[in-house]
């Protein structure tokens, strides 16, 4: 982390460019994805790596790296700092149907007047 500072100034955070809510998933797709929740994508930032990759308002993360993801939380550790530049697997639910998306992690910028 040390050497983080004296790099960038900061220490860098994963970014992916989306806002997500858990939601539980329909019987149907409960039983073929094998999980119970996933993450509604509720917002997409503009020029994000998520926007880039094609995620949309809507699509279901129901995994990343094959791990199944049912909170927020469950997305931190794929945006810690050996992450940024690396392509993501992400399994998403479109309209019912199961798709894998390669989404970049991006670098959080730090908010103006913050170290």
């Amino acid at each position: 982390m040390v050497e983080t500072l004296v790099a960038h100034g900061h220490v860098r955070r994963g970014f992916l460019g989306i806002g997500t809510i858990p939601v539980r998933l329909p019987a149907a797709l409960e039983k073929s994805v094998g999980q119970r929740a996933g993450l509604l994508v509720t917002s997409v930032a503009e020029e994000s790596e998520a926007g880039r990759a094609g995620l949309l308002l809507g699509d279901v993360i129901v995994g990343v790296e094959g791990k199944g993801v049912a909170s927020p939380g469950d997305l931190l550790p794929f945006l810690e700092e050996d992450h940024i530049g690396q392509s993501l697997s992400v399994r998403i639910i479109r309209a019912g149907d199961p798709r894998d998306v390669a989404v970049t992690v991006g670098a959080r910028e730090p908010k103006a007047g913050r170290a």
